[in-house]
């Protein structure tokens, strides 16, 4: 009979072992709204829900475990379904009440790490659409970003960060009724509103040849480009040079002007950040800014706590500023070089070990398509949350192997194929060997085949 320490000891590794695979495997994570409740105002109805994303299954995605394994987050209900219930008790239908289609162009939730913080992020942009006499038109398009730092699990937050971002478009859009600056677009067809406007979005301030002078009270006054090109102001450039990239802005009282969103002198615009004003570039069609990067205030924050003054004066001399770039869509910085619109999708590669017999040529059969990887070569294969399985059979002079390979969303399942003593194997690596060999593949010391 086994002793009593060696039955500890063990139990003890299992559970270390049993961890570390839930840990390592990205299962699928559900939210809902049953305890949340929203408000649309009084005198609106919502007639009709429209989605018209791209991917309407998954919604984003979280970090799981000590691993930070990318899980793709799905609603327990179709979108249309859960907005329905959330607005449903308070669906005023009244003689007077204005009725409008609500449209779903975007909503993604993600997660990022930043040294020991870690940031949830909501990102919405919704259209409030309007039918009079059988024709349909875009009163407004309004987009939000909800971020919530914490040093704990901010899982628990996307619920309440989806509530508050629909609530910010809502709000916006009466703000705008009320400033008289709907816009009205006609939609020529009713086909047209179950298109997604940002598939192929041009706002106005992007087709703009010449400005204005003017103040741009809100966001929306600049991505709409309807400045008040009435209210007097100066500018004051840094080294009295036009050309700029901050500035303040005084009012006719002499005053600085720190409760505005921008400005244009006419030349460029300005953004406020903070109580400065910042020039935005443009770079290929984007507006751009230059400004620390994402994790630059954790990094002061560590600096403190571990060397005081002297530590935190090296990091900000040190730091480099970075570009980013101005999402017209939900009025958010991204770091430039960063993909703000999540790709859903899951990656398979299957690749052939270098160490094979360069004359062995393998048949691969995946995705049903037939290849030969000779050694060195890989294959990428991509698919959307509806694929769940995939089949990948190799073969090698009629010795065929094969395996069943679940896909996750934000994912890669990479299978190393190798040659041991005449016969072929489909190796699933750890994940220190994985992470090798994706590392190897993005240098480039792999070849990539269709």
């Amino acid at each position: 009979m086994k002793s009593l320490k060696i039955i500890i000891k063990q139990g003890f590794l299992f559970f270390l072992i049993f961890t570390y695979w839930l840990q390592s495997v990205a299962q699928e994570q559900y939210i809902n709204f049953d305890e949340y409740d929203f408000k649309i105002p009084s005198n609106i109805v919502i007639d009709d829900i429209i989605d018209v994303r791209d991917e309407k299954n998954c919604i984003g995605y979280i970090f799981k475990g000590m691993l930070y394994k990318k899980t793709p987050v799905f609603l327990n209900k179709p979108i249309e379904d859960s907005f329905n219930e959330l607005i449903a008790e308070t669906n005023n239908f009244q003689e007077n009440s204005e009725h409008l289609i609500l449209r779903i162009n975007k909503l993604i939730i993600y997660e990022n790490v930043y040294s020991n913080m870690q940031l949830s992020i909501c990102e919405m942009n919704v259209s409030f659409i309007t039918k009079k006499n059988d024709k349909f038109y875009e009163k407004f398009q309004a987009g939000s970003f909800i971020e919530n730092y914490s040093q704990i699990d901010v899982t628990r937050q996307h619920s309440n960060n989806i509530i508050q971002a629909l609530k910010i478009c809502f709000e916006q859009y009466m703000d705008r009724k009320d400033s008289n600056k709907l816009s009205n677009e006609y939609y020529y067809k009713e086909t047209d509103i179950f298109s997604n406007p940002l598939n192929n979005s041009c706002y106005p301030i992007t087709m703009i040849d010449s400005l204005k002078k003017g103040i741009y009270s809100t966001f929306y006054d600049f991505r709409d480009f309807t400045p008040d090109t009435l209210k007097h102001f100066d500018v004051k450039y840094t080294g009295e040079k036009d050309d700029s990239i901050m500035t303040v802005i005084k009012g006719a009282d002499g005053k600085k002007i720190t409760d505005i969103w921008g400005f244009s002198d006419g030349k460029r615009n300005y953004i406020r950040l903070g109580k400065r004003y910042y020039s935005l570039l443009k770079d290929n069609g984007s507006f751009i800014i230059y400004d620390y990067p994402p994790d630059f205030e954790s990094k002061i924050r560590n600096a403190q706590m571990i060397g005081g003054i002297f530590f935190t004066i090296i990091i900000a001399v040190t730091e480099k500023k970075i570009k980013y770039s101005l999402d017209l869509a939900v009025n958010r910085f991204h770091p430039f070089d960063s993909d703000n619109n999540l790709m859903f999708e899951s990656r398979i590669i299957v690749l052939s070990s270098l160490y094979n017999d360069k004359n062995k040529h393998i048949e691969l059969i995946a995705d049903n398509k037939k290849r030969f990887l000779k050694s060195g070569d890989y294959i990428v294969m991509a698919f959307n949350s509806d694929i769940k399985n995939v089949d990948i059979c190799v073969n090698l002079t009629g010795d065929e192997v094969c395996v069943k390979s679940h896909p996750i969303l934000f994912n890669t399942n990479l299978y190393l194929i190798k040659i041991k003593k005449k016969k072929i194997v489909i190796l699933d690596p750890p994940e220190n060997v994985h992470n090798e060999l994706i590392k190897d593949i993005n240098e480039g010391q792999y070849n990539r085949i269709d």
